[in-house]
């Protein structure tokens, strides 16, 4: 079996803990190596990280893209897949100076901020003849078997595989004529942080650098969302954009949401609305993670920490799970399918839509405080449209029937 060297572009977190534990998973029947990791930060800040891949070679990479892409061209073959695994904003810059250079290059997180942003995003996919584009991240992976029951392209293998029960071709198709045209969707990513000082180096503030945490979030969440739209006009008109917290919505969280962390984007279509929330919170017992559409016969809800989606109508309810409910392996289970076969759809398809979509709300959001660059976001800033309700009651009208948090 052929052994593909892998190149990973970053040397943080999301490398030590969730590729480590991939592709841990899938050495039996993966062929990955990690043969090469750069960064740009000496070694013995990345030490923890080349502990969890001692086959790998480890360069510190000068800040310049253009010196560091020509450093790792000249030491990785083309012949590897390069995962760009750095902050948001250096995502472009690889990609455009890599793409064409290697067998394939995967980006994780990607994230789009402008228009022009996704210009570059799209026609950068569009050149699959000269190298793969893969946009991966855990949430989308996490959200698969909504993803494989909302989205024709993924009712195919190896995607279908990766849950159970697999779904049989007439079963879904009763399914999706019982539940009907979509009506309403919410989604909430409220992840608990257990403490402030676990907050403390502001990875989720917003900047002119970074998205910060909880708006990759919500731009992944955003994605799903025009996966769900699919049936509508797809004519998005954004009733309300907020960033940061203000005293009402801090207010229902005893106070102990942190500043800078909340993102909430309330739009609609002729068809239905939706509403999509993402935030850190100081609490222990606050993990809210979930996705519902309501629809004309029915509803269906994904479960972001089980992976489990229930679809329930009136003839039919149906739950579907990821096989691994740790999904940190089902990209590269993806991966390793794609370099095989390349008829295989490619994970950026869940993200046409929601590419344009998240642009049009971040341009949207920033007309109104254009200040919101300064020094991050705070309190007392507040991208608010047309004056919209601010009620945050939906988060209680969970499928789980969860209960205001007391402190």
């Amino acid at each position: 079996m052929e052994i593909i060297d892998l190149c990973i572009i970053g040397a943080g977190e999301v490398v030590r803990e969730r590729y480590s534990l991939g592709l841990a998973a899938t050495r039996n029947l993966s062929r990955f190596r990690v043969s090469w990791i750069y960064d740009i930060l000496p070694v013995s800040e990345v030490s923890l990280t080349l502990q969890k891949f001692p086959s790998a070679v480890y360069t510190q990479i000068p800040r310049s893209v253009s010196e560091a892409v020509h450093l790792i061209i000249q030491e990785v073959p083309p012949s590897a897949v390069v995962i760009i695994a750095t902050p948001v904003q250096f995502h472009i810059p690889y990609a455009i100076q890599m793409l064409g250079k290697f067998r394939l290059i995967a980006v994780e997180k990607p994230l789009t901020n402008s228009q022009e942003e996704y210009a570059i995003f799209e026609s950068l996919t569009d050149q699959i003849n000269q190298s793969y584009f893969l946009l991966s991240y855990y949430l989308i992976e996490k959200a698969l078997p909504y993803l494989i029951f909302c989205c024709p392209d993924f009712h195919v293998k190896p995607y279908i595989d990766l849950i159970e029960p697999i779904i049989e071709p007439e079963l879904l198709s009763e399914l999706h004529k019982e539940l009907g045209l979509p009506q309403k969707l919410v989604a909430c990513i409220l992840e608990s942080v257990g403490f402030a000082g676990s907050l403390d180096n502001r990875s989720w503030v917003l900047t002119p650098e970074a998205g910060g945490n909880t708006w990759e979030t919500l731009f992944h969440l955003t994605c799903l969302v025009s996966v769900g739209f699919k049936n509508a006009s797809r004519r998005f008109t954004i009733l309300q954009s907020y960033r940061g917290v203000v005293n009402e919505i801090s207010s229902m969280f005893n106070n102990q949401l942190p500043q800078d962390t909340a993102n909430l984007v309330h739009l609609k279509t002729d068809e239905i609305s939706a509403i999509i929330f993402a935030a850190k919170y100081l609490h222990s017992k606050s993990h809210q993670r979930w996705l519902k559409l309501e629809c004309q016969g029915g509803e269906m809800v994904i479960d972001f920490s089980s992976t489990v989606l229930t679809v329930e109508t009136k003839s039919y309810k149906i739950q579907y799970q990821l096989s691994d409910p740790t999904p940190y392996a089902t990209q590269f289970f993806i991966l390793s399918e794609m370099l095989e076969n390349s008829a295989i759809p490619f994970p950026q398809k869940v993200y046409t839509e929601g590419f344009m979509l998240n642009a049009q709300i971040y341009e949207f959001s920033q007309r109104f405080r254009p200040e919101l660059y300064e020094k991050g976001l705070s309190a007392k800033v507040l991208a608010n449209s047309l004056g919209a309700d601010n009620n945050l009651g939906f988060l209680w009208e969970t499928p789980y029937n969860l209960p205001r948090i007391k402190a």
